[in-house]
């Protein structure tokens, strides 16, 4: 029976973590156990650590070590890699503000020994109210049907569709950020890079990319999913809040996608993920994703149904 661990970084989200941790803990399936949850705190100044404590009361399982200062979500779970335990088959990285829903890690161990996979990325989803959390068989019904099949994965048009539903997992370039890793493959080489700040956007992207460089199977498997609660209730973390804060995530969004093409390019290039030039790769960006603040914002006044990013 294969050995799963979940490493959980979190900053600032106690409140939270009653409501998530017990559905990773809880995950059960024939060949695999649950032997540890690592929850690495990027130095919290909230209630996290008593919540842990309390935690652990009823799920002996988990680890709790806090970092000595915050140090962004890659340190956090750099430190999560290190921490795991020698007997450690495979590795599932969550969020500490997602539910992941029962099976998921049943359908990801599957999937990785039944297509001899490396990496299995599950489903990410994000509810609107917390209501889609309490009715989550009903929510992903509902996106069974709102997210209709499409591109995955388009690092030239910057498509990363991971809500979509597919019946069989399929093999993709990348995943997002909620996987399943066989312990073996996560060399010394092989971490999150801290050079990636502020908001951190594309440090997930990166780390998978950096497997997928080693020739590395990576698969998706929408059968296993993982839901985030709504931002008014998913405090804390890296997310600012009001205009300001928006438009400042947007800059370092562009900043770290920068940083993510400077590394990557010659690689997506010869891999034929890309055609056009690096920088012309970066001034589509720009337009993407103010096209998508402004639709954002516009949905959020009523003058647009969705936007399916």
């Amino acid at each position: 029976m294969k050995k799963v661990a979940i490493i959980i970084p979190t900053y600032n989200r106690g409140h939270l973590l009653e409501k998530t941790i017990p559905s990773y803990a809880e995950q059960i399936g024939e060949n695999f156990w649950i032997k540890e949850i690592i929850i690495v705190d990027d130095f919290s100044v909230d209630n996290t650590t008593n919540v842990v404590e309390k935690l652990k009361e009823s799920y002996p399982i988990i680890k709790y070590y806090k970092l000595e200062k915050n140090s962004k979500q890659q340190v956090a779970k750099n430190k999560g890699i290190e921490l795991l335990g020698k007997e450690i088959d495979y590795v599932y990285f969550g969020d500490d503000d997602a539910i992941l829903i029962p099976n998921s890690i049943n359908y990801l161990v599957e999937t990785l020994e039944k297509y001899k996979a490396d990496v299995v990325g599950a489903r990410s989803l994000y509810a609107e109210i917390e209501e889609n959390i309490e009715n989550y068989e009903k929510f992903i019904m509902k996106s069974n049907i709102e997210y209709l099949k499409s591109e995955v994965v388009n690092f030239e048009k910057d498509i990363f569709n991971f809500r979509q539903y597919f019946e069989k997992p399929i093999c993709v370039p990348v995943t997002q950020a909620y996987i399943l890793v066989r312990k073996n493959i996560l060399t010394d080489d092989i971490r999150f890079d801290k050079r990636y700040t502020n908001n951190c956007y594309r440090e997930e992207t990166d780390f998978i990319l950096q497997l997928n460089k080693k020739g590395r199977k990576i698969m998706f498997d929408s059968r296993a999913i993982g839901i985030n609660y709504p931002r008014n209730i998913a405090t804390g973390g890296a997310h600012k809040r009001g205009i300001l804060g928006r438009l400042m995530w947007y800059y370092w969004t562009i900043v770290n996608n920068n940083k993510f093409l400077d590394k990557n390019y010659e690689f997506l290039k010869d891999k034929n993920y890309v055609k056009s030039s690096k920088n012309t790769l970066k001034i589509k960006f720009v337009f993407i994703q103010g096209s998508r603040f402004l639709k954002n914002k516009l949905r959020k006044k009523g003058f647009v149904k969705k936007c399916i990013i």
